[in-house]
Parts: C-alpha cells; sequence; structure tokens
C-alpha cells in the first residue's frame, strides 16, 4: 500500500511532531485521552463556581442540602470528565442518583442517609482531587497549567474537611460551639461548617464557630495542618517541576 492511501475507516489524524530531543507532541488542539482543552482552568472554574452557590443553595439546614449537595456532586463529575475519566464521572452520577434517591424516599435526618451524604461526598471530592493532583504531574503540561491544577485542589481539601465537620457536628453535638453573637442560640448550619472549614485551612482563624470537644479538635488540627503543608509542599513541588 503506497504511504499516501490509507484503509478505509480509518481517522486521518494529523501527525504527532517531535522536538530536537525527540520528545512527541500532539498536535495543536489536541486533546490526548479524551480530555478538555484548558481541563486545569475548567477545574479551578468549577471550584471557584461551587464557592459561590454555597450561600446561594444553602436552606440553613445543619445538614448537607440537597440542591447542594447535587451541585457538589456535579462539579466533581465534572473535574475528572475534565480529566478525561469519562467512567468515573458516569459513577458519580450515579451515586449522586442514589444517594438522592434514598434521601428522598427516607429521612435526611437519619444516621443511615446522612452518612450515606458523607461517603459519596468524601469518596467523590478524594477521587477528584487524587486525578486532578495526578495530571498536575502529567508530563505534557505547561507551568501554568500544572499550578491551576494543584491549586484547584486546595479548595477540594476545604469541602471535604466541610463534610467532615459536619457530620461529626451530627454525632457529637458537643464537638462545635459558638464563642459569640446570636448564633450562639443556635445549632451550627452547613454554611457555618464550610466557613469554619476554611477559616482553618487557610489559617484565617475568623468564624465564630469552632471545635470544642475532642473530635472537633481532632479535625480541626488535622485540617491546620494540611491547610500549611499543602501548598509548602504539593503546590511547590508541582511549580518546580519542568515546563512543557
Amino acid at each position: 500500500m503506497s504511504a499516501d492511501k490509507q484503509p478505509a475507516g480509518r481517522r486521518n489524524d494529523a501527525p504527532a511532531e517531535r522536538d530536537a530531543a525527540g520528545r512527541v507532541h500532539s498536535p495543536a488542539g489536541a486533546s490526548p485521552h479524551g480530555r478538555l482543552p484548558d481541563a486545569s482552568l475548567l477545574i479551578v472554574a468549577g471550584q471557584v463556581l461551587l464557592m459561590l452557590l454555597v450561600p446561594l443553595l444553602d436552606d440553613g439546614s445543619k445538614g448537607v442540602p440537597a440542591t447542594l449537595f447535587t451541585a457538589a456532586m456535579a462539579v466533581s463529575a465534572f473535574t475528572v470528565l475534565a480529566l478525561g475519566n469519562r467512567s468515573a464521572s458516569q459513577a458519580f452520577a450515579v451515586v449522586c442518583a442514589v444517594v438522592l434517591a434514598g434521601a428522598f424516599f427516607s429521612s435526611h435526618e437519619r444516621p443511615l442517609a446522612r452518612l450515606a451524604i458523607t461517603a459519596a461526598l468524601v469518596g467523590t471530592y478524594c477521587t477528584a482531587a487524587f486525578l486532578t493532583v495526578r495530571r498536575a504531574f502529567a508530563g505534557n503540561l505547561s507551568a501554568t497549567q500544572r499550578i491551576l491544577c494543584g491549586a484547584a485542589c486546595y479548595p477540594m481539601v476545604g469541602v471535604v474537611f466541610t463534610i467532615i465537620h459536619a457530620f461529626v457536628g451530627y454525632v457529637d453535638h458537643g464537638a462545635y460551639a459558638f464563642t459569640a453573637g446570636d448564633a450562639a442560640t443556635r445549632g451550627p448550619h452547613w454554611i457555618d461548617y464550610y466557613w469554619m472549614s476554611f477559616s482553618l485551612l487557610t489559617t484565617a482563624g475568623f468564624s465564630e464557630l469552632s471545635p470544642a470537644g475532642k473530635w472537633g479538635y481532632l479535625v480541626a488540627m488535622l485540617e491546620a495542618v494540611a491547610g500549611v503543608l499543602f501548598p509548602a509542599t504539593l503546590i511547590a513541588r508541582i511549580a518546580a517541576l519542568p515546563a512543557r
């Protein structure tokens, strides 16, 4: 067969290019392994969007509102889809549907329903964060894309700890308490845990909700350590990797 002919049905892709060192580069506009173009920027945008939706979707409940749970699952599913993992994205959608159906047909405040919501969110967000970090260490990214992938993981850590704080507060009612203000007359809401989590993660310390029991202290200490070590180790390591 001549070099200018191809078998019927074979896709005519643009040839890969090699640089002076012999490394192969995909042609312009190509998205290897089904990844979306500029995936790192899209992942960061998804995390920022979720942060903006929290005050809008919070309904004042102590647990995770159903609308916020759906939004968080959608963001995590979009994250893995942008990274080219379609099967994981579909699995996240199935998990979201099953958990929502279970919460609808049973009481949202039942321990089993709360545990299912917590496990689903923690599992999906940890998976999304792991895949994003692995993508940041890929060999075909620019320095900006690497840093964006690392930065996108930072709010993911805050969301994971928010979910853990809320579950600990549900199991142990004395784990957290308000220090002052009108909020001290009511129990913590989801947005209070969210605000406290990011205050701990960033070591800002602005939250009026604070740990008051041993389990609350434990989770708070773990998050504070993660908030300090994450940018000092992972993001610094990503930034030090050679650019594409």
